[in-house]
């Protein structure tokens, strides 16, 4: 992906029970790709830290043309 800056969000957010969120991004190569995303369950002190309680979701492949 270009730039750190694409759909970012300065600070970390909370999504409700079902709520749902866009993640912008843009790629400058060809090929099939997947996307992970990190997350947590509840508040975090330092949320860029990796630690207990992590998760992670992780989309199907997909191809860039």
């Amino acid at each position: 992906m270009t730039g750190p800056h694409i759909g970012s969000a300065p600070a970390p957010f909370t999504l409700r029970r079902a709520e749902s969120q866009h993640f912008p991004f843009r790629m400058n190569a060809h090929g099939t790709v997947r996307l992970v995303l990190d997350y947590w369950v509840g508040s975090k002190a330092n949320p860029c830290k990796r630690g207990i309680g992590m998760k992670s979701a992780t989309s199907r492949e997909f191809s860039i043309e």
